[in-house]
């Protein structure tokens, strides 16, 4: 049995929270300052330093953050007399900032979303792999929801709470039953990185996992590096998962820059694993040997970038077996390495369930419609697909309502409200009717991309999707480019 455990590119912690009291504040990655001001001074702006608002913060815990897409100040009510009012405006994720900044400090910290993705796979050309099981202790730092923010849901825990919230120390279970030979489950999980992680700081996640007769526990580790705020948005995403020996598929890489200020001497490295051949590459695109590099001048505020590479794995590949790619960021005037973002496919035969995800536009402006459509088809010659499922979670800033926006309706979901509304961080269900050979299901999600959402961001919305005797979980994500309008 092996394991591949995969994370969605470096933590960016926010580099110093409010309680410690900087000298110079550094604000929340992507919120602008736009004026500041003591609550009796609330008519007449006459406004705060960056610095003063921030000491005050620090010492009184008495910060207030407003919200605004217009010139005017929101709930100005709520600043209440000796209080600061820090009027802020996000330039991105607004819907997480707005729920980041609930709290009074918190206009200049907050917690960021991490992706840790975890895939077991029997790479055994004969045996049944019985009864695993995978325990993932929660580091200091991070947290998540095991009812919500993990895909699928944890079938045990040791220190969570009732409602599923579970953080440092605690022991979280998952128990996938057994896997055929070849076949893969993937677990996803959803987390939180604190804002009282430090730059710099080493987060360390431990996983262990049994099974029957497989002697000792296999124990792995991977970390996560914690890094100051990272002015640019990276994405790697391959067009199918998994993929057959000998099958070919691309690798899409996405850069935003949802900033004020333009990235300089940009360079994407993509690096490929053995058993993968490039087809091509696009936009002038050099490879030396498992690395392929695009280099760019400059990229402008608000501006964003896609690059592709068509592979083919090798005919040999291992059934079960893993492969994992990953691009790397450099730039002016950030680190060493700036971003890295890994993405792993599993080598399987073709399954009799083949799914096809297409978006109305490579491109959205803020405020503006994006029209998703999901295709199942059965393959086969003669067999049934059964109880297929599909879910969605949607990312920051889209929305849609599950009972009118698509067709067909939802018919579950986790988070949603109880008109249907769902947002950020929510989960839709689709259990749909046994699909028949050669036969087709189309589900469609008219969603809204919200008006506050910064030129130059990235969305990604990944569906998982399920039958029974399938073997693998159907795992896909596209990223669409939100653009100047």
């Amino acid at each position: 049995m092996a394991l591949r455990l995969s994370t969605d590119g470096a933590a960016a912690a926010p580099p110093v929270p409010a309680a410690r009291c900087p000298a110079a504040v550094q604000w929340h990655p992507g919120v602008q300052v736009h004026d500041m001001h003591p609550a009796s001074d609330i008519g007449n702006r006459n406004g705060l330093t960056v610095d003063e608002c921030a000491e005050w913060c620090c010492e009184t815990s008495a910060c207030v953050a407003f919200f605004h897409t217009t010139d005017q100040l929101s709930n100005a009510g709520n600043c209440t007399a000796g209080g600061v009012c820090c009027w802020i405006k996000p330039t991105f994720n607004a819907t997480r900032l707005n729920d980041t900044c609930a709290d009074p400090k918190a206009c200049m910290s907050g917690s960021y979303p991490q992706k840790k993705r975890v895939t077991l796979s029997n790479t055994s050309l004969g045996s049944t792999v019985s009864n695993a099981a995978l325990m993932l202790r929660v580091p200091d730092g991070i947290s998540f929801n095991r009812l919500n923010d993990a895909q699928p849901n944890s079938s045990g825990h040791r220190g969570c709470l009732a409602n599923g919230f579970c953080d440092a120390g605690d022991e979280v279970y998952w128990a996938p039953g057994n896997l055929a030979a070849g076949d893969s489950v993937t677990i996803q999980i959803r987390g939180q990185v604190s804002s009282d992680l430090q730059p710099g700081s080493l987060v360390e996640t431990p996983i262990y996992i049994t099974a029957d007769n497989q002697g000792d526990t296999i124990q792995l580790e991977r970390n996560l590096f914690v890094v100051a705020a990272a002015p640019a948005q990276l994405t790697l995403n391959s067009n199918a998962d998994p993929v057959a020996p000998g099958g070919s598929f691309q690798y899409q890489v996405n850069l935003g820059n949802p900033t004020n200020e333009a990235l300089s001497n940009l360079s994407l490295d993509l690096v490929l694993p053995a058993g993968l051949s490039v087809i091509s590459i696009s936009d002038g695109g050099v490879q030396n040997a498992n690395r392929i590099q695009w280099t760019q001048a400059s990229l402008g505020a608000a501006g964003s970038l896609q690059r592709t590479v068509t592979v083919m794995a090798a005919n040999d590949s291992a059934q079960g077996s893993t492969l994992t790619s990953r691009v790397e960021l450099r730039h002016d005037g950030g680190l060493e390495l700036d971003q890295s973002v890994s993405s792993a496919v599993t080598v399987s035969e073709p399954l009799k369930l083949d799914v096809d995800y297409a978006i109305s536009s490579a491109t959205v402006n803020p405020g503006d419609n994006l029209v998703y459509n999901f295709t199942l088809r059965n393959t086969s010659v003669a067999s049934l697909v059964e109880n297929p499922v599909l879910m969605l979670e949607l990312p920051d800033g889209v929305s849609f309502n599950r009972l009118g926006d698509a067709d067909p309706d939802s018919t579950g979901h986790t988070g949603c409200l109880a008109n249907g509304f769902c947002d950020t961080g929510d989960e839709v269900f689709w259990s749909l009717d046994t699909i028949p050979a050669g036969e087709t299901i189309t589900i469609q999600v008219s969603a809204s991309v919200s008006g506050t959402m910064a030129p130059g961001s990235l969305i990604e919305l990944p569906i998982v999707v399920t039958a029974d005797g399938l073997g693998d979980n159907l795992t896909q994500l596209r990223t669409v480019r939100v653009t100047q309008p």
